[in-house]
């Protein structure tokens, strides 16, 4: 089995955040587990970044949810950030 089709089959409650970031959309629940906020917060954090994206929500399997490109995208992860501290 191939390491995209193990993640599929997991529960989203056993998937760790590096998995869920590998999924092609992340929903309300997933925001909400990955930044440690509300399920209010996740979805208003949803609204905005559809529209600093210019998400069309036709395209989308869920009514609340976003490609995962942008949440990663605009919260930097995986990118380093500026400490102010040098090398």
């Amino acid at each position: 089995m191939t390491e995209e089709k193990i993640i599929r089959l997991k529960k989203d409650s056993e998937m760790t955040t590096e998995e869920l970031l590998k999924k092609p959309f992340l929903r309300s629940k997933h925001v909400e587990r990955i930044l440690d906020v509300s399920n209010a917060t996740a979805c208003s954090i949803i609204r905005n970044l559809k529209k600093v994206y210019d998400v069309d929500p036709n395209k989308l399997p869920v009514v609340s949810s976003i490609p995962t490109e942008c949440f990663v995208d605009y919260y930097g992860i995986g990118k380093r950030r500026y400490t102010g501290k040098g090398k």
